[in-house]
């Protein structure tokens, strides 16, 4: 979140909102490389299961993905905003993410 460059992108791809929503999260744990990827997940303090976000970075197809994930316990709902369609997530990261919420 310290590279100019990452934060240009964020900036571009995400509504005041979504920024905001981002910025009240906190880091969960260090950020992982999967393969040659960066995933980096977030989620609101004292609300980790209910309210929660991933980045993640393709770094050599210059490619960046957000992801909100929210549950109510009667709903569930995840919102992806990336530089590319959500369904070309590198399989390594889809099946990493299937671990922590499914439906991702």
């Amino acid at each position: 979140m310290k590279s100019a460059i990452i934060r240009q992108q964020l900036r571009n791809l995400l509504s005041p909102r979504q920024r905001a929503q981002l910025k009240a999260m906190a880091v969960s744990p260090p950020v992982s490389k999967i393969d040659s990827d960066l995933m980096a997940q977030f989620c609101m303090p004292h609300m980790c299961g209910s309210e929660s976000a991933v980045l993640v970075i393709d770094p050599a197809a210059a490619k960046l993905w957000v992801g909100f994930y929210e549950t109510d316990g009667k709903r569930v709902q995840m919102e992806w905003i990336g530089t590319d369609d959500p369904a070309a997530l590198p399989p390594d990261i889809q099946a990493s993410l299937a671990k922590i919420h499914n439906p991702f």
